[in-house]
């Protein structure tokens, strides 16, 4: 863990915040009094292939939490529901009185609904490159999905294709029939 997420964590267990679990780029915390809800604080850490990288990129966290923010608040929320609770200064309603008014907090902060994660990452490759690349030098395939016999690494795909993956919690996320998933 490097310093700074252990700053952090101390800082709001001490608030008043319980640590559930670190993630990749999230750390999750129970909100006392709020049994069906969660803190979830992105941090600026890097994920690369399923690795933490030990250098973080400031400011990457604000980014990251906001462009989530903005998918599941105004692209997808006709398309279906989502976990998001409170978000921005909205998540001070939620926190103890100690981590109120924290800004930092509140730009990388999201609380949400507690539910059951289906273990699996959802990607969309418009793209051969990576494991797709290996998976298509094997069989022709990728995640179940046929793809023409002449590609070279790095084409585009004549369609987009849905590859999903496991969600491992460490290691690397395997490949999953895309047709067992939808």
């Amino acid at each position: 863990m490097s310093e700074h997420a252990e700053v952090e964590r101390n800082y709001l267990e001490e608030g008043g915040l319980q640590f559930v679990s670190q993630g990749k780029v999230r750390d999750t915390y129970a909100l006392p009094d709020h049994d069906d809800l969660l803190l979830f604080m992105t941090s600026n850490r890097i994920s690369s292939h399923d690795f933490v990288l030990s250098a973080e990129v400031p400011g990457k966290g604000q980014l990251l939490n906001a462009m989530s923010i903005f998918w599941k608040t105004k692209v997808l929320q006709n398309v279906c529901a989502n976990d998001i609770v409170a978000f921005g200064s909205g998540i001070d309603e939620y926190l103890p009185e100690p981590l109120q008014g924290d800004m930092d907090a509140q730009s990388r902060g999201v609380i949400a609904r507690k539910l059951k994660m289906l273990p699996i990452e959802c990607v969309v490759r418009g793209h051969l490159t990576g494991g797709g690349w290996r998976s298509y030098r094997k069989d022709r395939t990728v995640c179940g999905v046929k793809l023409p016999p002449d590609l070279h690494d790095g084409s585009q795909l004549p369609h987009l294709i849905f590859t999903p993956t496991t969600k491992a919690q460490q290691g690397h996320d395997e490949p999953l029939d895309s047709g067992e998933v939808t």
